[in-house]
């Protein structure tokens, strides 16, 4: 009967209905105390956004068996969300266990996000030389590469990800960005309107857009997308002091 119920919780999460999946694989545990159901209880409360529940689920796996890397690797992933120091802790025990690129990539994703580009750099190069055919590993790539001032070589890992997910807004936004620190204004602008025409109500790309037609000398034009960008977002600081120049530069011409 336990199996049954496995097979009715992975029904369930295929379907996106995870707290009917929770409620069949708590059914299963019921019959039989098996490590994978508590792995896949770890899974369905991760989906769900439920953090703390899914780490306490993975750890329930981890008890019954220490060897699997995979266990630590989810439950890391779960962990970024609330503690990334123990979450580098469970990709690097992942890593220990068995050389694998989701536990490179996530870790590298969580380095990125304490700011540790160097080491970042690293994980992400070993996760996608592992497996090359992840977009999100080849974009926080680019991402670390234009935090690190090597915007010449993010441009390269931004084109590797568009060519795994083309239709990525963030990707493409990201991209402009890097364009834009390398002045190369007009292919930044090309970049930014795809990703506005993927996602019109992100504030970023217009304020980013406006910034390549500031530097292009089409204040005008500047100006209006600072405005969207503002009115989408009412307290982006970025946009807002952008603006702000704008604003002086205009009121010193007249």
């Amino acid at each position: 009967m336990g199996n049954f119920y496995l097979l009715l919780a992975e029904t369930y999460q295929k379907l996106k209905r995870y707290e009917e999946g929770i409620v069949a694989i708590d059914k299963a545990l019921e019959y039989e105390t098996q490590v994978y159901y508590y792995y896949f209880k770890g899974v369905l409360l991760f989906d769900q956004g439920k953090y703390k529940e899914s780490i306490e689920s993975y750890s329930n796996a981890i008890d019954l068996n220490p060897r699997a890397s995979v266990y630590y690797a989810n439950r890391g992933k779960a962990y970024r969300f609330i503690d990334k120091e123990k979450a580098i802790l469970d990709f690097d025990k992942s890593l220990s266990i068995e050389c694998n690129s989701k536990a490179y990539m996530q870790k590298g994703y969580t380095l990125y996000d304490l700011k540790r580009y160097e080491e970042a750099l690293e994980a992400l190069q070993k996760g996608i030389l592992l497996c090359p055919d992840v977009a999100d590993a080849h974009c926080c790539l680019g991402d670390t590469l234009d935090h690190m001032g090597r915007h010449e070589e993010a441009i390269p890992a931004y084109d590797d990800a568009l060519r795994l997910c083309e239709d990525d807004s963030i990707t493409w936004n990201n991209k402009g960005v890097a364009l834009n620190n390398l002045k190369r204004y007009e292919e930044a602008i090309t970049a930014l309107d795809r990703s506005i025409e993927l996602d019109p109500e992100d504030a970023t790309a217009y304020c980013q857009k406006g910034y390549s037609y500031f530097h292009l000398g089409e204040l005008d034009l500047a100006m209006q997308l600072y405005d969207k960008a503002i009115q989408l977002y009412p307290e982006y600081e970025k946009a807002i002091a952008r603006r702000s120049e704008l604003q002086k530069l205009l009121a010193n011409k007249q």
